[in-house]
């Protein structure tokens, strides 16, 4: 969608231009100067987007980072809810959620010895 608009951009351009005046050198150059402006425009919209997405992942990573500082029960409690909510019984549920953190831990160990 977004190279369609620049397209359009550049060939709206170039044909304003060539309609203004008959010197090539002033199509070119304008039609330069116009991809140029697109190509900075989407480099900078990009780069805002992405920017806003990062800041948005950084701050639920650090609610959930806090939340984990505060309970230490908290992962177990969250993943014991989530079977829990499928229909699982609470000690099914709890059994689960404690072996997955406990693998989650043992993998995580693992990962940082052979660094």
């Amino acid at each position: 969608m977004g190279s369609n608009d620049g397209i359009l951009t550049v060939v709206g351009v170039l044909f304003s231009t060539a309609a203004a005046t008959t010197d090539n050198f002033l199509i070119l150059i304008a039609g330069f100067a116009d991809l140029l402006a697109c190509a900075f425009s989407m480099a900078a919209g990009e780069y805002a987007s992405v920017s806003a997405q990062r800041e948005t992942e950084r701050a639920v990573v650090g609610s959930e980072q806090a939340n984990i500082n505060q309970d230490k029960n908290y992962s177990i409690n969250i993943i014991k809810k989530s079977y829990i909510d499928k229909g699982v019984s609470e000690d099914t549920a709890t059994k689960i959620a404690k072996e997955l953190i406990a693998k989650k831990n043992w993998v995580r160990s693992f990962m940082q010895n052979i660094r």
